[in-house]
Formats: structure tokens, sequence, C-alpha cells
């Protein structure tokens, strides 16, 4: 592995989101490798993509075993951007497609739940990096995206009342599976980790036919390739 100077690694949760951001790179595989360093070509020639699995279990673990694995070789990995896909929701009013980073973070169904039916959060929060710790060939448009509060979930909204419920608890803009991991992981490792989403769909009543999936992944790959969205 070599010591590189500005080494970004780009976090995936699943191969699509990999392929439909960094097509050419993924054309030169058979399948995807998962939990694995790609090498990118191209404007982030130097640069490592990985594809870690769906979930806060899944992601953490893998992104532990990778960092700590370049940490042995003496990879120098600069910043962690987790990219991908989010719901965002009802009343938070972000259009689909939009290209946002999360600035902060948290498990939203950690915690217990009372007596009454009612919700604890034993949630902490984890802050990104700051726009600057972006690569450099984006760092310009990281500043300019819509600075927004995440909420990682092990189960997806499906329906009206979770998303009120979700939204007013932590005040939260929008909703994934594997931010909070990602801000976790590199918290530990003493890694700055950014989060670049696409707004794919309304994280409310389960509706996949409103989904525009395809489209907030078009959006994400104008954005890696230097195209303010």
């Amino acid at each position: 592995m070599r010591n590189l100077k500005d080494a970004p690694l780009f976090a995936f949760a699943t191969a699509m989101e990999f392929s439909k951001v960094f097509p050419e790179d993924a054309a030169s595989f058979a399948t995807i490798p998962l939990n694995s360093l790609i090498s990118l070509g191209g404007r982030y020639a130097g640069a490592k993509a990985c594809v870690l699995g769906v979930g806060i279990l899944e992601f953490s673990a893998n992104l532990s075993q990778l960092l700590f694995s370049c940490k042995l070789a003496g990879e120098s990995i600069s910043s962690v951007v987790n990219v991908g896909i989010c719901g965002v929701y009802p009343n938070r009013k972000i259009p689909l497609t939009s290209v946002v980073c999360v600035e902060s973070d948290r498990v939203g169904d950690e915690g217990v739940e009372e007596s009454d039916g009612s919700f604890t959060s034993w949630a902490k929060t984890y802050k990104g990096a700051v726009p600057e710790f972006a690569p450099e060939q984006i760092r310009e448009f990281v500043c300019k995206l819509e600075m927004v509060a995440g909420v990682t979930v092990n189960c997806c909204t499906g329906t009206a009342s979770t998303a009120r419920l979700r939204e007013q608890i932590f005040d939260a803009d929008v909703e994934s599976m594997e931010g909070a991991a990602c801000f976790a992981v590199c918290e530990r490792f003493g890694i700055p980790a950014l989060q670049i989403r696409a707004i794919s769909n309304v994280a409310s009543i389960r509706d996949k036919s409103q989904w525009q999936v395809n489209e907030a992944l078009s959006k994400l790959k104008d954005f890696v390739e230097g195209v303010c969205v």
C-alpha cells in the first residue's frame, strides 16, 4: 500500500451505490469486492473506496477492520466520506434528489420503550468533520451543500407515526442506516469523517413507487465528479 498525503476513503453501504457513483471504476470488476479497499482512478487516482454492507453492525465492523488494516500497513487515510442515499422526514421540505451534507447524526432506535409507550433515547450525537476536511476534489462544493441533521436507524421508517416520532424526538432532517456508525468509528480512529447523501425518498409511509433512487444517485455521481448540484 502507498503512503499518500491526501488519500480519502469513500465508504458505501451497497455495491449498487458504488457502481452508480463510480461507474468507470466499478466496470473493472465482474463482482464488486466487499469489505476491501478499491483503488479509484481518474480525478481520484490514489484515493480508495469500499463497500461495507447495510446497517449499523455490518458497516461499523467492516469499516473498523479496514481502517485497522490500513493503520498496520502504513496506509494514510486523510478522511472517510460516507456516500449514499437517504430519506427525508416529511416536514423538512427538502426536495427529493437534493444532495446534502449530514453534519450530525445519532442512532434513532437506541434506548428503551417505556410502559406508557413513549421512547427514551440513549443515543449520543456524533459530529461530522467541517467541510475543510473534505477531499480537495469536492471541497469547494461541500461548503455549498445544505447542512442537515441525521438519524441512523436499524429499521427504516415505514409509517407516518414513526416519521413524526423520530422527527420530533431528534429534530432530524434525514434518515439513513449507516451514518452514525461511520462517524463513531472514525472518531475512535481519529480520522475526519463526512457524510454526503442524496435524498431518494420521503421517510414516512413506505411507498417505493414514489422513490427516486436512480435520480438521487445520478446527482451524487455529478457531485463527486465536481459538478455543483
